[in-house]
């Protein structure tokens, strides 16, 4: 095995999965002439560049947060910085700071629709997420935001013609490429941001925080951008975090809005949630008008201007067994304060630990690895690494899902700062060998998945010839998917590997090698 490939995000792939970026152009001629088909070379270079659609990572996270309620975040449509970033031609950077489960994602969703209600200016978003791979690097920031562009205005991929003749001569390969990075930095800087198609463009970008690659590519994009002779606004949002904040401190044409410095404006949205809530949660729940108000009530007081706590809770009373009201529940029951929230949520998963040993062992055993993967996984791939039946795993998230919860087949953590808690606080908990053993575990039962599925001809083509297009879907692989990309990443992360390890990446290779390219 002389190296492994390349690819993007988090370590090392060895494959390039699916039927997305690689290896997709042939140089497309159109009939007779020999000219290179510049729409077909169009088409196949919005595929290849789609790693997300931020549209659809939009529509999400408001469908998995309960929907968008506008009294939530009205409030900053007539902040005076935000009317000053709005309107003052020399403040062209916005940044929107703050604490976890201040509701900061919420807010940028809802100024993206202010913004596309008054067709005043055109939103380019992306929405970070640390635990998704392809979320949270620099790289998918600008190839998302590049996407969104050109999908909304297909013939504009005539305005990046060195962008396009680069991916023409890498053969598709482009996005494989180490120096993906310039060439997508490059085409923003010296090719859109000078065209007039651009000039009503402002560029959102969520959860900075949570890039944790290349922050600092980032961060420079971001302030090169809003300094351009073309006035481009712009519009950040992340925590307070101190590599963010010592680099927005010297840039003189930022506004910055801090949700600490904004509480009564803050406190009033939370309110204004949790009537809603408490409405929508009474309807479910059959309350008295007296049950409903001392919920209000308790939620008021102890969401500390917390979105995220007051969402988590009412999650747990939707789930409540019938016979349960939320008049019984005593304080101690949710805490205040999320750390207090997951760490009882967590408690109340180890209190079954001597009746049900197995149930338990087999929640800590998800939530190791979920804590672990690169990338949010779906049930069928967490079913593979885990060497466990459907049936098993769904009952057992449900048994988590104060902390995970599963949206459309895939496991996401209920939000970044419980992923944050397990590693932080119960790491000693849910990773007893430590996280090199559950690097290895994932490892194993990977290769595991892929030698028991992988096999020559894999979607029956018979012709090795066939176009990508024509490929039939093939949900065998659906199980392969995360272990096809991601096997090398944790026998890697997994440190010094076992001899038994060592023995086994060479009979793989030799036996299934091929099977993969």
């Amino acid at each position: 095995m002389a190296s492994h490939v390349a690819n993007h995000g988090p370590g090392s792939q060895f494959f390039h999965g699916g039927t997305g970026n690689q290896n997709i152009v042939q140089h497309i001629l159109s009939g007779e002439t020999g000219k290179p088909n510049t729409s077909a070379i169009n088409r196949k270079l919005l595929s290849a560049l789609r790693r997300t659609d931020p549209r659809d990572d939009k529509l999400r996270i408001e469908r998995t947060k309960g929907g968008l309620l506008r009294d939530s975040y009205r409030w900053i449509l007539d902040d005076d910085d935000f009317v000053r970033w709005r309107y003052d031609p020399e403040r062209r950077l916005l940044w929107i700071r703050g604490d976890p489960g201040k509701g900061k994602t919420m807010l940028m969703c809802g100024i993206i629709d202010e913004l596309n209600r008054y067709e005043e200016y055109k939103p380019l978003y992306f929405f970070c997420q640390a635990t998704n791979s392809d979320l949270n690097n620099a790289t998918s920031v600008l190839r998302g935001l590049l996407y969104s562009f050109l999908a909304q205005h297909p013939e504009s991929c005539d305005l990046v013609p060195s962008f396009r003749q680069r991916f023409k001569h890498s053969q598709g390969n482009l996005f494989a490429d180490t120096n993906v990075w310039d060439a997508l930095n490059s085409t923003f800087k010296n090719e859109l941001l000078h065209h007039e198609a651009f000039k009503d463009v402002v560029i959102i970008i969520d959860a900075m925080d949570e890039c944790t690659h290349d922050l600092k590519e980032l961060l420079e994009f971001v302030i090169g951008v809003s300094s351009h002779l073309n006035p481009i606004k712009v519009i950040v949002s992340s925590r307070i975090w101190l590599q963010v904040e010592e680099r927005m401190r010297d840039v003189p044409h930022v506004t910055s809005i801090s949700l600490e410095d904004n509480r009564p404006a803050v406190s009033k949205a939370v309110t204004n949630y949790i009537r809603a809530k408490t409405e929508q949660l009474a309807s479910q729940r059959n309350y008295t008008i007296q049950q409903k108000e001392e919920m209000r009530s308790y939620l008021t007081t102890n969401a500390h201007h917390t979105f995220l706590w007051v969402a988590l809770v009412i999650e747990q009373l939707e789930h409540r067994r019938d016979g349960d009201h939320a008049t019984t529940m005593r304080p101690q029951d949710l805490p205040p304060g999320l750390g207090p929230f997951f760490q009882r949520m967590f408690d109340q998963i180890l209190e079954d630990e001597e009746d049900y040993p197995k149930d338990v062992e087999l929640c800590i055993q998800v939530l190791s690895v979920t804590s672990t993967v690169y990338r949010p996984v779906t049930l069928v791939e967490l079913e593979s690494l885990m060497q466990l039946p459907h049936e098993s795993l769904e009952e057992t998230i449900m048994l988590c899902r104060s902390i995970l919860t599963v949206d459309r087949g895939t496991v996401y953590f209920v939000h970044q700062s419980a992923k944050d808690f397990l590693l932080q606080h119960q790491q000693h908990r849910i990773m007893l060998n430590g996280l090199a053993q559950v690097h290895h575990s994932i490892f194993r039962s990977a290769l595991y998945t892929m030698s028991s599925i992988l096999r020559r001809d894999m979607y029956d083509l018979k012709f090795p010839g066939a176009p990508v297009p024509e490929t039939p879907p093939n949900q065998n692989l659906a199980p392969a998917t995360y272990s096809c990309l991601h096997w090398v990443d944790h026998l890697l992360d997994g440190g010094p590997t076992a001899q038994q390890l060592q023995k086994c990446v060479p009979r793989f290779l030799k036996l299934h090698y091929l099977h993969c390219i």
